[in-house]
Formats: C-alpha cells, structure tokens, sequence
C-alpha cells in the first residue's frame, strides 16, 4: 500500500522539529522513515520558514535550518494553480486547502479549529495530530 499522501500545517512541523518535549517528536521519525508522504506547496514552506526565523525560539540559525531539511528533504512539493473550492473562515488557513486539493492528499493534519471545522466537507480527511497518530499505530 502507498504511504499517505499528508499536509501538515505549519504549527505541527514548528513544534515537532522545535519543541524537544513536544508530544509530535513521533512525526520526525515518521517523515524520515517515509512512512506518509508529506505535500508541501510555495505558500505553506513560506510559513513554515517564518516561523522557523521568529526570534523567540532561542535556537541558533544552523540548527534550525538542520532541523527544517529534516522536514523538507522528506516532502513531495505541489504546485498549486487553483484554489480549493471549500474556503476556510481564517483566510490564511486556506493555504492547507488549496495544498491537500491539489497534491490529492488523503489527510490534512492540524490543531487549527478553522481548519478542523470542514473535515467531511472534502475529499481529504481533516484531524489532528492525535488523531493521525491513533490512525497510524492502528
């Protein structure tokens, strides 16, 4: 069986790379493992990258550019040309959606309510990390 096809909002991957006692640490081994196939697009490595480049995470530079390849070097990245036809109420969530409508994910993977609102609305499943963990240890 194929490795799903998954988009991982911007926060999970901050904290799964960033947080040593973040309960998302699992993810980093997943990805590297290649156990999902993880989508990016230009506009979410933009969010990804800033977030990495805020100031308040007291990590030096080279670190988290080791730590955001990790991410990277595992993703499949998308070309977005049209937008999801579902619209998210927070237009800067809308972003994931237009990414798991165009790579065809199965999952978007997220804590943001704004996003978690629509699961059933789309063709792509909508949960959180804690629910994409029960999914995968089955």
């Amino acid at each position: 069986m194929p490795p799903l096809r998954v988009v991982f909002d911007a926060n999970v991957v901050a904290s799964t790379l960033l947080f040593r006692n973040s309960r998302l640490r699992w993810l980093r081994e997943h990805w590297i493992s290649e156990q999902c196939e993880p989508l990016i697009s230009k506009a979410t490595a933009e969010e990804v990258n800033r977030i990495f480049l805020y100031t308040k995470f007291k990590i030096e530079t080279d670190l988290k550019m080791e730590l955001l390849s990790i991410y990277l070097n595992a993703c499949e990245t998308v070309l977005v040309k049209d937008e999801c036809i579902v619209k998210c109420r927070d237009t800067k969530d809308q972003k994931y959606l237009n990414l798991a409508f165009a790579g065809s994910a199965d999952l978007l993977v997220t804590g943001d309510a704004d996003l978690l609102v629509l699961n059933g609305q789309l063709p792509f499943v909508i949960e959180t990390p804690a629910d994409y963990q029960k999914r995968i240890e089955g």
